[in-house]
């Protein structure tokens, strides 16, 4: 029997917000097994800044393994390339508290957008300097706590395509840096009839390094918005293909496959449509 490819997953924080027991009984109830926590965005007590928060995590690590739910992602988006260097210091240091609690929830990546600057030179070199500075920083935290970070990229930010995460990877160089793929980040509403070039360009700059994949939709009608994966306009045939391959060529559990954006109720037609699509392929 072939391995699956996929684990379908959630974010916890598309559900109500709650304590860690009614969150993860919410998931499980929707028929999932897996998740994206950011404590601050779904749970009503966050445990980062609490002196027992070792305590407080592994009490939400245990109410998820209760409930049969898998964390895969610790999220905590920060901006590492704020212009302020105070509030972007205070930023890296709540990050790599959580580098440090991730430990206590099984061991997931711990997530981050690369940020942007409000002077209006996100993609200046200057820029990248700074989210090189901020992720070496990080990744020396991580190194310290055992954990690992991963990146995603986002069309308005600092890693703004495909082929910069690549760069970004190759300079850090490091085994702790992964990558969460969201193939929606990349697209706006000027390239995306190029979406199949980006997609290709995404799994060979950086293929071997995803993680974990954000799984939405876009839509355009007067600009371009945000759906549930399957009622837009990615071409899914071709991410779900190239995952396939990715899939040959790698052991172990199988992908996380986060769907976002995505509430509740639109959730099992979301999944229907990306196994059918998998099945077909």
């Amino acid at each position: 029997m072939s391995r699956p490819i996929l684990g379908i997953g959630v974010r916890a924080h598309d559900f109500d917000r709650g304590t860690a027991t009614t969150v993860a009984l919410r998931i499980q109830a929707a028929g999932f097994s897996l998740a994206q926590l950011a404590p601050s965005k779904a749970l009503s007590c966050d445990p980062v800044n609490d002196d027992n928060y070792s305590g407080i995590a592994a009490e939400i690590q245990s109410s998820f393994s209760a409930a049969g739910v898998g964390i895969a992602v610790l999220g905590c988006y920060i901006n590492p390339v704020d212009d302020d260097e105070a509030r972007r210091g205070s930023s890296l240091s709540t990050f790599q508290r959580h580098l440090r609690m991730a430990r206590f929830l099984g061991d997931p990546v711990v997530g981050t957008e690369t940020g942007w600057s409000d002077r209006g030179d996100t993609r200046s070199s200057g820029t990248m300097k700074t989210l090189l500075q901020s992720l070496a920083s990080l990744l020396e935290a991580a190194e310290d706590s055992g954990a690992r970070i991963a990146i995603e990229g986002v069309c308005r930010h600092v890693v703004w395509r495909p082929r910069v995460m690549g760069e970004v990877l190759r300079s850090m160089a490091s085994p702790r840096l992964a990558v969460i793929y969201d193939p929606v980040n990349y697209i706006d509403g000027t390239n995306w009839r190029e979406q199949g070039r980006l997609i290709e360009e995404a799994f060979d700059s950086f293929g071997d390094r995803i993680e974990i994949v954000h799984a939405k939709d876009f839509c355009l009608t007067d600009g371009l918005h945000i759906c549930p994966a399957g009622s837009g306009l990615l071409d899914w045939p071709l991410v779900l293909r190239k995952l396939g391959e990715l899939h040959c060529t790698r052991a172990g559990p199988p992908l996380p496959f986060l769907l976002e954006d995505t509430r509740p109720t639109d959730l099992p037609l979301a999944r229907h449509f990306i196994e059918t699509t998998l099945s077909a392929l």
